[in-house]
């Protein structure tokens, strides 16, 4: 008889909400608590579990070819993130750089790639691609690596210990003023854009995250970002004035802002933003992030804590957001010494 696994919650009539994983198997049942409160984290532990189960592999193996563990960690990944999502073809992206450089390097195993291998393939990503690139790239490989030491219990430590990435250049974000951003919205050709651009410059979306809005996921004052960056959900707040932009839309079936509207790649929708933008006759670099960085800056020169506007912008690190809007906190504490 198949063993089956399954999650739920034993205590909650008590007040524990505390998910456990039930094996059944041979008609008994075990329970494992998995030390979390959050439904998502339990059901990614749950579809690891049955990743891991329905691959067959070899306890203490020393060795693994690299196309398998590729192939093995991505379809890991469709299970937890879903292939159709923009995070997983970034993945499958950039773990490619990877796979294709051991085929050219005639490294075959998990055993060949070691720590010269590592250093070699940092050093010949450095010459090709950004800083950031190589960084986001090698920690993918990390992934990818750890997940089959551990799904295949292969003997290995981590070959890129002493491996460093280049290091990565801390350059100040763009950005418009909210008088800029009102511009550029009242010039949108559609509603449809202007409430489109508003879900950015207003609530701090990702283009991806403005795009696969569905209407059910904007009501009740809520915005309900599923499987963002990362794979991350959120809540967000939203306001009076993004509120009003989006509000013919919300009765919609699917899409918040459909298809027909907008087009659902950024590269065919950045051509009303620049045209908006140039009528207006702001200068500048022109893109759909700049909206976002836009929402960031305008919080803090509201004087808001930048707990909350890291909370808003769902960034991991409230370092990332002192990285990118020190300029504009440096600019606010200049004229604020200029008022003593």
């Amino acid at each position: 008889m198949a063993t089956t696994y399954s999650i739920q919650q034993r205590h909650k009539a008590k007040g524990i909400m505390t998910w456990y994983l039930r094996t059944c198997s041979g008609g008994k049942q075990k329970f494992e608590s998995l030390h979390t409160t959050k439904k998502g984290e339990a059901q990614q532990i749950l579809q690891s579990i049955r990743m891991k189960a329905a691959i067959p592999s070899l306890p203490g193996t020393a060795d693994k070819d690299i196309e398998s563990m590729v192939r093995d960690w991505l379809r890991q990944m469709d299970v937890v993130i879903g292939n159709d999502s923009r995070t997983y073809m970034a993945y499958r992206s950039r773990i490619k750089k990877w796979k294709e450089w051991c085929e050219s390097s005639s490294i075959r195993t998990n055993s060949d790639f070691n720590a010269q291998a590592a250093y070699l393939f940092v050093q010949d990503l450095s010459e090709k691609l950004s800083p950031k690139t190589v960084t986001e790239v090698v920690k993918l490989v990390k992934k990818c690596l750890e997940w089959n030491i551990e799904t295949f219990d292969l003997k290995r430590s981590d070959p890129f210990k002493s491996v460093k990435t280049p290091k990565l250049k801390k350059g100040r974000v763009e950005f418009w003023t909210s008088e800029e951003v009102e511009r550029i919205l009242a010039l949108a050709p559609t509603p449809a854009y202007r409430a489109f651009w508003g879900l950015m410059a207003y609530a701090g979306l990702r283009f991806s995250e403005a795009r696969n809005l569905k209407a059910c996921d904007a009501r009740g004052g809520l915005i309900r970002v599923v499987n963002g960056k990362g794979g991350k959900s959120a809540e967000l707040p939203v306001s009076a004035k993004l509120a009003e932009l989006i509000m013919p839309y919300l009765n919609g079936q699917d899409l918040l802002i459909p298809e027909a509207d907008v087009p659902l790649r950024s590269d065919k929708a950045i051509n009303c933003l620049k045209i908006a933008v140039g009528i207006a006759q702001i200068s500048g670099e022109v893109s759909h992030h700049k909206l976002r960085h836009s929402f960031a800056s305008e919080l803090l020169r509201k004087s808001v804590n930048p707990k909350t506007v890291q909370e808003l912008m769902r960034h991991s690190s409230i370092d990332t957001l002192f990285d990118h809007y020190a300029h504009v906190l440096r600019s606010d504490l200049a004229e604020a010494v200029e008022k003593i």
